[in-house]
């Protein structure tokens, strides 16, 4: 009989790259982070249109003094309700001074809002504040009695307030 022919299989070529593994764990952990990418975004846009009410709430309510040349140089900001030994509510201020120039003695009407509030609610709290003079480019910290029916405690923490102003009279 003929001699039967014998078939040798070639060498496996070598792996070259990445374990299966390796790259499984790779492919899960870029979808997860273009999802979270989406989320973000979308999420993101929505927030941030709220950020942009409460500053046009804020802007609006700065522009509506604007008869007086300080309510563009002026900022209200740095809000903290306290709590006195009477029980009554104070509120602890810091007045900037944009300009540079020093500004006289100001007495100025703070209206606290909620970053939250709408045009037409009705401000948690009103208070009358005197600076004294405020230096150029400078700050003062002012307090002053809340004019409100809330407890100290019943009242948003400061991340949650907004201050507007208006000029009741200048010296």
């Amino acid at each position: 009989m003929p001699p039967q022919p014998s078939y040798t299989l070639p060498e496996a070529p070598q792996r070259r790259g990445l374990p299966a593994w390796l790259v499984t764990i790779l492919v899960a952990g870029i979808a997860i982070g273009v999802i979270f990418g989406i989320v973000k975004l979308l999420g993101g846009k929505s927030g941030s249109g709220s950020d942009t009410a409460a500053t046009a709430q804020q802007q609006s309510a700065a522009a509506s003094d604007s008869a007086n040349p300080y309510a563009k140089i002026l900022e209200v900001t740095g809000v903290r309700i306290v709590e006195d030994a009477k029980k009554h509510a104070n509120a602890q201020l810091l007045i900037v001074n944009h300009s540079p120039a020093d500004l006289p003695d100001l007495e100025l009407e703070v209206i606290l809002t909620t970053t939250t509030a709408k045009a037409g609610d009705d401000p948690l709290a009103v208070m009358t504040v005197k600076t004294g003079p405020v230096p150029a480019n400078g700050s003062k910290d002012v307090s002053a009695p809340l004019n409100t029916k809330l407890r100290a405690y019943e009242l948003p923490d400061w991340q949650f307030l907004r201050a507007s102003f208006s000029m009741k009279s200048s010296h």
